[in-house]
């Protein structure tokens, strides 16, 4: 079977826009799934799977956080003092990318480019057709721990892990918080949304996410649409 893919770029509320790699698998049932970037501070994976009938009937979501979720300890600070600025790696490698935290913009920049600027269409993870390729191999480098950290003693991967990066495994943001349901429970309201009632709607925040019709997702999130639209994207919509 031949391996397409589809690239769909979707405006978000506040200007946002979510671009996103629908991608079909070269074999047996097709896998849809949609990558881009989500939030301040990583890039997501969304999969749908549909029934005979078109219905979507199985989802995931996971999302990879961006190297400065993790810091040096101050036993490997001490070891690797010419290999770590403002306390963080300097130096991180996945496939042919090389990100270098930059003293002054205090973030990841890749050559010119900062690593991830929510907005920004100039930045590495541009939210754009090629932003969302690099979002893809970002994302898929992290879940096969393939993400290179430099250090004194070496390239290490053992550093930035998919059990530290990917926030299904790192307890990211794990409790409720002010009236908010955290990382994981909001996950699971927005796929139980999806299974139950597709991606064709429209959501509004009030206190929870609703749909035009009045269904609350239940989900508490501020990023939302971002999530959301990614299923749209990885469903072809």
């Amino acid at each position: 079977m031949k391996k397409t893919s589809k690239i769909v770029a979707v405006v978000l509320a506040a200007l946002l826009v979510v671009a996103a790699v629908a991608v079909l698998a070269a074999c047996g049932e097709p896998e849809h799934a949609a990558y881009g970037y989500v939030h301040s501070n990583g890039v997501a994976k969304a999969t749908v799977e549909f029934d005979s009938e078109g219905k979507i009937v199985a989802a995931t979501l996971d999302e990879a956080c961006v190297p400065t979720q993790v810091k040096p300890s101050a036993e490997e600070a001490e070891a690797n003092a010419d290999y770590i600025v403002n306390g963080f790696w300097k130096t991180v490698k996945w496939g042919d990318v090389t990100a270098v935290y930059d003293a002054d913009a205090k973030a990841y920049k890749v050559g010119e480019q900062l690593l991830i600027s929510k907005g920004a269409e100039d930045s590495f993870f541009a939210l754009n057709a090629e932003g969302a390729a690099r979002a893809k191999a970002y994302f898929e480098a992290v879940a096969a721990n393939k993400v290179i950290v430099v250090t004194a003693a070496g390239e290490k991967s053992d550093i930035m892990t998919a059990e530290k990066l990917l926030k299904s495994k790192n307890g990211y943001w794990s409790t409720n918080l002010n009236g908010k349901l955290g990382w994981q429970a909001n996950v699971e309201k927005t796929i139980a949304y999806v299974l139950e009632h597709g991606v064709d709607g429209t959501l509004t925040l009030d206190g929870t996410w609703k749909d035009a019709d009045g269904v609350d997702t239940g989900a508490t999130w501020s990023d939302m649409m971002n999530y959301f639209n990614l299923f749209k994207a990885a469903a072809g919509k």
